[in-house]
């Protein structure tokens, strides 16, 4: 089975990750906006749920541990002072786990 390109996993998260998490959260369906710019980091979106809190949501298309290793410490960068990291990949292994 093919791998799905980061963009064809960055288009399925924006589409299901908001009802999902709404579901998660018992809340109503959440909007999702995307954060990241061209040539400018950051994460690739957030959503602020119905109690305030800002989700931030970095996602990945591989869940090698060098891969979800920098986009854990990537969201620890924004997370301290705006919001609740969410890492985001299609799997993620036991080491990939162990690096996040």
């Amino acid at each position: 089975m093919p791998q799905k390109s980061s963009i064809a996993i960055e288009r399925e998260v924006a589409h299901r990750l908001p009802e999902v998490l709404a579901d998660l959260l018992d809340e109503e369906p959440l909007a999702l906006e995307r954060e990241a710019q061209p040539g400018r980091p950051g994460v690739d979106f957030s959503i602020i749920d119905s109690h305030g809190r800002n989700w931030l949501i970095e996602v990945r298309s591989s869940g090698r541990p060098g891969r979800i290793l920098d986009a854990a410490e990537q969201l620890r960068n924004y997370a301290d002072e705006e919001g609740i990291p969410l890492l985001v990949v299609p799997y993620m292994s036991e080491a990939g786990a162990r690096a996040a």
